[in-house]
């Protein structure tokens, strides 16, 4: 029985990584990941230096901790090759990928993967790499439009968790409650006419007719959210930039008395 070639001056580092998002859609779980590089290190006869994992974490930016400690290992030449099972579990992004590839480069570091011909030996592969990542960022964002799209769907429907002050919940719809959305008014006129928080709070906790009392921070809600103008901004999880303004119950105040707010 022949044994495994080891290439001489190859020292490989394992990078594994899994959002639950994957490991639902995929099985990339990080153990499969793991046994899958270290039988194509084996293969190819690296000698394998040390794994690298980040679970649950998703590759839409690098701010995960051991992709930072892999990059930093890197630049002080403890390995110069780094094996994924995937391009997209190292990124999907892009302006990252050209970034993370100028270090690699800068470094002397090579990368491989093992599902995909990707590496820095040749132009195919380098021209693979950035194909790979073009088609990861365009999933991520095809992604991130239907999760909008479903959100917002729910919220024009007037579906929200819960019903803020001087609104009820009637089923899964938030409506308005014609008592208590009087006093949101209030509480925002007088704000308007140079009144401070601690007033106005004073205010409402002597006239308001029903059981509650208030304390400082829902003022400063009612001030603050958006929700009173019959919108709300709808955020995709997985991206807070990418948000859009849903008209989804019936308004308190004006937009226009909400700009007087800002």
């Amino acid at each position: 029985m022949l044994e495994a070639k080891v290439v001489p001056n190859i020292k490989a580092t394992i990078y594994i990584r899994v959002s639950t998002e994957d490991q639902a859609r995929e099985g990339f779980s990080l153990g499969e990941q793991q046994k899958a590089i270290e039988e194509y290190c084996k293969r190819q006869g690296y000698q394998i230096y040390k794994i690298y994992e980040d679970a649950g974490i998703s590759a839409k930016d690098t701010n995960r901790p051991s992709f930072q400690l892999l990059m930093n290992d890197m630049k002080t030449g403890l390995f110069n090759m780094i094996v994924a099972y995937k391009i997209d579990r190292l990124t999907r992004s892009i302006v990252d990928q050209e970034a993370i590839l100028s270090e690699l480069l800068k470094y002397r570091c090579n990368f491989e993967c093992v599902v995909e011909d990707i590496n820095f030996k040749n132009s195919s592969g380098m021209i693979m790499l950035r194909l790979m990542v073009v088609i990861n960022q365009g999933e991520i964002e095809r992604t991130s439009e239907r999760t909008i799209f479903g959100l917002k769907g729910a919220v024009e429907q007037g579906h929200l968790n819960r019903a803020p002050f001087g609104y009820k919940k009637i089923g899964k719809k938030v409506v308005i409650d014609e008592v208590d959305s009087y006093y949101v008014k209030k509480v925002i006129d007088l704000y308007l006419q140079g009144n401070s928080q601690l007033k106005v709070l004073d205010w409402l906790n002597k006239n308001y007719t029903g059981t509650r009392t208030f304390q400082k921070r829902t003022i400063e809600t009612m001030l603050h959210n958006e929700l009173y103008t019959g919108y709300k901004y709808v955020t995709n999880p997985e991206d807070k930039y990418s948000r859009i303004l849903v008209k989804c119950v019936d308004p308190i105040i004006s937009m226009e008395t909400w700009k007087q707010l800002e």
